[in-house]
């Protein structure tokens, strides 16, 4: 039986693939997960980043705003275009 192919394990094989940058975030360079869009620069990120820096200065890293959670909105459209590649990755 093959064995089960963890969601890490397909990050790591489409890292190797040519990933476009609009899917990767910009802080971290990994592919984003649940992208959302902060209002506050229009730059979107992956919503584990944001968890980041509400932890920390609850700053935008770009516009230097300060950033809470009703200045982001979820990037609904570039998740499904993320999804499709990943799919396109493992078939």
């Amino acid at each position: 039986m093959p064995e089960k192919t963890s969601e890490n394990d397909i990050n790591d094989d489409i890292i190797n693939d040519d990933v476009p940058e609009e899917f990767l975030d910009p802080l971290t360079f990994t592919i984003m997960e649940n992208p959302v869009l902060m209002l506050t620069s229009k730059i979107t990120i992956d919503r584990s980043t944001f968890n980041q820096i509400m932890l920390n200065d609850r700053i935008d890293p770009f516009s230097r705003l300060p950033l809470d959670e009703s200045q982001i909105v979820d990037n609904a459209e570039l998740r499904e275009k993320i999804e499709d590649f990943k799919k396109k990755g493992t078939s």
